[in-house]
């Protein structure tokens, strides 16, 4: 996919679980992953993508993310 909209239920951790089953040849090599998640979270930190912006919304952050390059 060229583009994928995440939206885990908020502060159960399962925002890093969704990004684990993407790593898996679902994401294309150019793709962008759009993360809603809780505002205050922790830090999202994920070993294979990086963060490319991050929006708050009231209660309500949006993470875009690309894969890291190999």
């Amino acid at each position: 996919f060229n583009i994928v909209f995440v939206d885990p239920p908020y502060g159960k951790g399962l925002d890093v679980a969704a990004l684990d089953g993407l790593v898996k040849n679902w994401l294309a090599p150019d793709g962008l992953i759009i993360l809603e998640r809780g505002r205050g979270e922790a830090h999202l930190t994920h070993p294979d993508f990086n963060i490319v912006d991050t929006r708050d919304y009231g209660a309500t952050q949006i993470v875009f993310l690309k894969a890291k390059s190999v």
